[in-house]
């Protein structure tokens, strides 16, 4: 299967008033062609920090690229220019951004700026790119076309602004699209849809997704693999059905813990993890975890675990398993 994106050892840091900080440490991911990954944690944990550094969109400064790659087919985008980012940007990657009031733009009207990427990256005449926009609305979801074509992003809801940036990010069958809660503001019905779409386009023309969310659920339906982040750092990935079945980390065990089962109908007593991200700029020494970790060793508090394969295809960053162990 070819590897269509490769991050290793990537390190981001930020240089603020109050010193430099690590947001992003040693992160290693791979996504294929054709394939969907699912990249989850809580909020804080750096998910959507990665998608943006895939796409240059950090700002530097105060952000930097402390070390490693960022590999799209031979290049590294952790080096590119901007020049080179733009072309790729909408095109050959695209993203949905989890809050589409701030990603749009507020004076412009939503369909010309769903227009102007089709106009930057596949030379469409205007009239094409209007007329391929408003088969992108229908196809999302969005009613009467033609009319909100001409509505400015305060005019729709949170849901029908979703729905314009996962057009805008669909437009050009990019290669790899980036995911962030693409369906948090949309209702079930519409959630569906867009999933069917999204499934379409990468039967049809191998996109590779990096799914990023909270729910796990749909994690379960819609990834082959997952990969698990806690504070800027991946602590365990493997096949989808591993993770549910065989959680190794005591991070991944706690978000499937704090997760009402099937069986529990009446009044679930949910299991919370024990206190919350640590701020950027106060880690803890050794693994990150430690200070929430119900399974902690002498060794937690005093360094970083190195990666250990206990099942084949499955890493995890624990003093619990192998070589660490």
């Amino acid at each position: 299967m070819q590897t269509l994106l490769n991050i290793k050892d990537l390190d981001i840091a930020f240089n603020l008033d109050q010193g430099r900080v690590n947001a992003l440490t040693g992160v290693n991911l791979r996504i294929h062609a054709g394939e969907t990954v699912g990249l989850v944690g809580e909020s804080g944990c750096g998910k959507t920090m990665l998608a943006l550094s895939v796409l240059g969109l950090l700002p530097r400064p105060p952000a930097e690229i402390a070390g490693g790659e960022i590999l799209f087919r031979s290049g590294d985008l952790a080096r590119a220019g901007e020049e080179e980012l733009r072309r790729i940007r909408g095109n050959d990657i695209s993203m949905i951004f989890q809050d589409p009031m701030s990603s749009l733009n507020p004076v412009l009207k939503t369909g010309e700026q769903v227009a102007e990427v089709l106009r930057l990256h596949r030379q469409l005449p205007p009239g094409r790119a209007r007329k391929k926009v408003l088969e992108l609305f229908r196809e999302v979801g969005i009613a009467e076309p033609e009319k909100r074509y001409n509505f400015y992003p305060h005019q729709m809801s949170g849901g029908m602004r979703q729905r314009v940036g996962i057009a805008m990010a669909l437009a050009c069958e990019p290669e790899l699209l980036l995911a962030d809660e693409p369906t948090t503001a949309l209702d079930v019905t519409i959630q569906a849809h867009i999933l069917d779409l999204m499934r379409r386009l990468q039967g049809e023309t191998d996109t590779a997704i990096l799914f990023i969310t909270h729910d796990l659920g749909l994690v379960a339906g819609n990834c082959s693999r997952v990969a698990v982040m806690y504070s800027g750092w991946i602590v365990e990935e493997a096949e989808v059905a591993d993770i549910f079945s065989n959680p190794l980390h005591p991070y991944t065990r706690g978000l499937l813990g704090s997760l009402p089962g099937l069986e529990q109908k009446e009044n679930p007593e949910l299991t919370p993890i024990p206190g919350s991200v640590p701020d950027l700029d106060k880690l803890p020494r050794g693994c990150l975890f430690h200070p929430r970790c119900p399974e902690k060793r002498p060794q937690c508090e005093n360094a970083l675990p190195g990666d250990s394969f206990p099942d084949s295809g499955h890493m995890v960053k624990c003093w619990l398993y192998g070589k660490n162990a």
